[in-house]
């Protein structure tokens, strides 16, 4: 299927290993197709992360740590 772009994992692994191998402009454009991903991504981790550290106490003395 010639003229139509990867997507997924193998679009990204493509347009970074290229023909033109890889470059700033390739890896930055890449990556700035990554950021909507990185900031859904990264707050929901972090709210899980804050999520379990503050209920690990309720098991043990009915305390939340805050």
């Amino acid at each position: 299927m010639e003229g139509t772009a990867a997507t997924g994992m193998s679009g990204f692994i493509s347009a970074l290993t290229g023909a033109n191998g890889l470059s700033a402009s390739t890896f930055y454009q890449v990556l700035t197709d990554m950021v909507p991903w990185l900031l859904i991504a990264i707050p929901v981790a972090l709210g899980f992360y804050f999520i379990r550290k503050s209920i690990k106490g309720l098991g043990n003395k009915g305390k939340l740590r805050v």
